[in-house]
């Protein structure tokens, strides 16, 4: 009986120490695991852990843990049991660019990224490229197609797959766009487009010098030949080489034909003062230079009347072609400085304002000052032919050939309307002392004489 019962302990015992070393193993294999995932990725040993597990598991969560390119990339080539010098000739090239990959001071180029995909297997691909890294390879990308190319090796998808999906164009619809922004899971579409996003873009476009610089920039990032977005304006390949090379600048008419096809606001292009002021200096008036700062922020009536703190209703009358009255001076000046002008000349006159006495004493006509010479001088300035000016003043075009002959002197209650038109502070510039002497001579009363003066 007594030795049943020392029996009976004695088992009691060996299966009580059995439970405590089973439970001392599993809590230093779990206080191991801890103490590993607190470690720092540059401590571990990618050697030590994919030779006690499997590998992609633990090669997965080990890359993930660190953003930077070099460290992902020297972590798979272990993996592989490759070197740099092996990559190198694989991807026939000097050794010397795949060390600069494995010291974090490149990327891998476009081209290169099918055969790397090769080299370290394509399903390995997604672990070497993190969002950081996929945006500068963007960057380095000609045209959209050639960042759908680098994304689908990036996100390790061969192009038979790229071109199943997408179909055999290389020029995308929107569509095709909203396709591969799904496919990649990308924020913005824009990093088809342009490899970047448009706030990116409109800080490079600001870094060039001209119109035509950054026309060609944007076209060039867009993929588009000369003759491609020549025949997408419905112009001819010399007129937009002249507009790239040559700095002359499209008509005011093409500015929104041009951003359609780019898809981008006018103002990537129209960005430095030197381009508003030649195109200020076209328009003939003040609504139409307020409409040219409409088109190229996209301004709606109702943003202008924000701006410029009216209703929209008023902005409407002053963009009208039957419109009379001109806005305040504070419009002028708030007009003038959305362009970056401190002087609001540009928006009422087009010019700056010693520009515009400069015009002024050349209206004189060089001293012979009679009002049929300075007004043809002032049509000629301000674009406006015979019958514009007819049908602004409401008379006949033989009327303004008589006042342009010398036969004729309009109205007094036409000046202030001339005044308008010609877009002038005042009319005395036009009128010397003889024609003074005409219109008093034709005014009857004394009340008509002084609102002649004034």
């Amino acid at each position: 009986m007594n030795y049943k019962i020392y029996f009976l302990l004695k088992l009691d015992r060996i299966r009580v120490f059995q439970i405590w070393v089973r439970v001392t193993i599993i809590f230093l294999v779990v206080h191991a695991a801890y103490v590993y995932a607190l470690a720092p990725p540059a401590i571990r040993s990618i050697d030590t852990i994919t030779y006690h597990a499997p590998a992609d598991t633990v090669l997965h969560s080990h890359i993930k843990q660190t953003p930077l390119f070099h460290i992902r990339f020297h972590a798979l080539l272990v993996h592989i049991n490759k070197t740099s010098h092996d990559c190198a000739q694989y991807l026939q090239i000097p050794h010397e660019i795949v060390d600069t990959w494995l010291m974090g001071s490149a990327y891998p180029s476009p081209e290169l990224l099918p055969r790397l995909a090769s080299f370290i297997s394509l399903k390995n691909m997604p672990l070497l490229f993190n969002d950081t890294t996929q945006k500068q390879i963007l960057l380095q990308c000609r045209n959209p197609y050639a960042r759908a190319k680098a994304l689908a090796s990036m996100n390790g998808i061969t192009k038979n797959h790229l071109t199943q999906y997408l179909g055999s164009t290389k020029i995308f619809a929107p569509y095709h766009i909203s396709l591969l922004q799904n496919l990649f899971n990308l924020p913005h579409p824009d990093y088809i487009l342009f490899g970047m996003l448009q706030s990116d873009l409109e800080k490079r476009c600001s870094c060039l010098p001209s119109f035509g610089k950054r026309l060609n920039f944007i076209r060039q990032i867009r993929g588009m030949r000369i003759d491609q977005l020549a025949s997408a304006l419905s112009i001819s390949p010399k007129t937009l080489k002249n507009w790239i090379d040559n700095g002359s600048l499209p008509p005011i008419s093409m500015i929104k034909p041009i951003t359609h096809v780019l898809n981008i606001p006018a103002f990537y292009l129209l960005t430095d003062q030197r381009v508003h002021e030649q195109y200020l200096g076209m328009l003939p008036d003040p609504a139409e230079r307020i409409r040219y700062i409409k088109t190229i922020y996209g301004f709606s009536n109702k943003d202008l009347g924000i701006r410029f703190n009216v209703s929209p209703p008023t902005v409407s009358r002053w963009l009208s072609s039957k419109n009379t009255k001109t806005p305040d001076i504070h419009v002028y000046q708030k007009a003038a400085l959305l362009l970056g002008f401190s002087d609001s000349s540009y928006i009422q006159y087009g010019l700056s304002e010693p520009a515009y006495h400069e015009q002024i004493n050349l209206l004189t006509n060089h001293g012979t000052n009679h009002f049929n010479s300075s007004l043809l001088n002032a049509m000629h300035w301000r674009g406006i032919t015979r019958k514009q000016m007819a049908a602004a003043c409401q008379v006949s075009l033989e009327t303004v050939t008589r006042w342009l002959a010398g036969l004729q002197l309009p109205d007094m209650m036409l000046l202030e309307r001339l005044t308008t038109i010609l877009n002038l502070k005042e009319l005395a510039p036009l009128l010397s002392a003889e024609d003074h002497r005409r219109f008093m001579n034709i005014l009857t009363t004394s009340s008509k004489r002084i609102r002649y003066i004034a």
